[in-house]
């Protein structure tokens, strides 16, 4: 019974030892993408749902869903786009099926070839998650909120992962635009 414990506490021990790394490994991956990512701008369609166990958030859909090709593909739903920045958006310049080899920014992202050379693309974020209060203010207001306004993402992109680094509505991030409205 002795040597059991033995080996139920060593396994145990372990177990607890790769959760703990996989947890740091996610937030240093997380992290570093925000610290050294380059930063593009998607214009967005916001709409404000409630989970209630993640919080509030609003999703976001991104003007940019499908992009006109001529290339052919294999069976493939991963595809890597690349950037051009025209006025104060980034634009979706070019799809590859592999990561470009040069330094271009490129986002990894999944999408769906119809058969007229369309490929719809759906983004690895789609949800900002925000404080209750704004949030609430936010859901009170619906989409009238956002009608009159431009609204982008800030996207942080490096090596091809992209995390949302913040919302803006015309110049100023949502958070200091709804305490100007309150």
């Amino acid at each position: 019974m002795n040597r059991f414990k033995k080996y139920f506490f060593a396994a145990f021990f372990t177990l607890c030892v790769i959760q703990l790394i996989t947890v740091v490994y996610s937030a240093i991956k997380y992290e570093t993408i925000l610290l050294f990512g380059d930063v593009i701008t998607l214009k967005a369609e916001p709409v404000d749902p409630y989970d209630p166990f993640r919080g509030r958030y609003i999703t976001l859909n991104f003007e940019q869903r499908y992009i006109n090709t001529k290339k052919q593909f294999n069976e493939t739903n991963i595809f890597f786009i690349t950037f051009n920045n025209k006025e104060n958006f980034s634009i979706i310049d070019d799809i590859f099926d592999i990561p470009p080899q040069s330094n271009e920014l490129y986002l990894e992202v999944k999408g769906y070839i119809y058969t007229n050379g369309k490929v719809n693309i759906t983004y690895p974020f789609d949800r900002f998650y925000m404080q209750e209060n704004l949030a609430q203010y936010v859901d009170s207001h619906g989409q009238k909120f956002f009608s009159d306004n431009e609204v982008a993402a800030k996207i942080r992109v490096l090596s091809g992962k992209g995390i949302i680094e913040n919302v803006v509505v015309g110049n100023v991030s949502i958070s200091e635009f709804i305490k100007e409205q309150k």
